[in-house]
């Protein structure tokens, strides 16, 4: 559980370190109203999902992700599907929420446990 923690926290502040260097609330918006209605099925979806997140992911991102992957056990076709998507989608959710907005602590401590829940329910059981 700390580690998940841990990991989390050097999420959030990941995604502020995006937005100090540039990624904008605009460009995300864009971004997502590119892809919007591009989403007819399932496999379109996860893909909205991927690519969204995909334009803002640093490779220091990507080692906290599959960090905390290991904290769940998941791995496979599982995370590629099922686990993957989901956490990456809940990244995307704090993400819009803290771009242009990092510095009120209230909205950090939020998403903060917001995304400690999304790791915790990777493995589709809290853990």
């Amino acid at each position: 559980m700390r580690g998940i923690i841990k990991t989390c926290i050097a999420v959030i502040k990941e995604i502020i370190s995006i937005n100090d260097n540039g990624y904008t609330s605009d460009r995300f918006n864009a971004f997502k109203a590119e892809m919007n209605g591009k989403t007819n099925d399932c496999i379109q979806q996860l893909n909205h999902i991927t690519s969204l997140y995909n334009d803002y992911k640093t490779d220091n991102l990507e080692e906290l992700v599959e960090e905390i992957t290991t904290y769940t056990r998941v791995g496979g076709a599982y995370l590629m599907l099922m686990a993957g998507p989901g956490f990456k989608q809940v990244i995307n959710g704090v993400f819009e929420r803290m771009l242009d907005d990092s510095d009120d602590e209230n909205i950090w401590f939020w998403c903060l446990y917001f995304l400690i829940r999304g790791a915790m329910r990777m493995h589709s059981d809290e853990i």
